[in-house]
């Protein structure tokens, strides 16, 4: 018999995505690609983990304040 979940054995993560921007660009040899994730934050965050490899973040926005920190 195949385990299985219940709904209260997964937590809603702390931050939900709204909306994803994806621009890609087609070369020869590569892809480059650029993302803008839109996020809410459910609770009070100091840090934000993304489960990703080799990313560049280049901007992190706050647009309720307005402002922004580069990296």
């Amino acid at each position: 018999m195949p385990f299985r979940y219940n709904r209260s054995d997964v937590r809603l993560p702390d931050a939900q995505l709204n909306h994803l921007d994806i621009a890609l660009a087609f070369y020869e040899t590569h892809v480059d690609g650029t993302v803008t994730l839109t996020l809410t934050a459910r609770v009070s965050l100091r840090v934000l983990e993304l489960d990703a490899r080799e990313i560049e973040v280049f901007e992190v926005a706050l647009p309720d304040t307005g402002s922004a920190c580069a990296f």
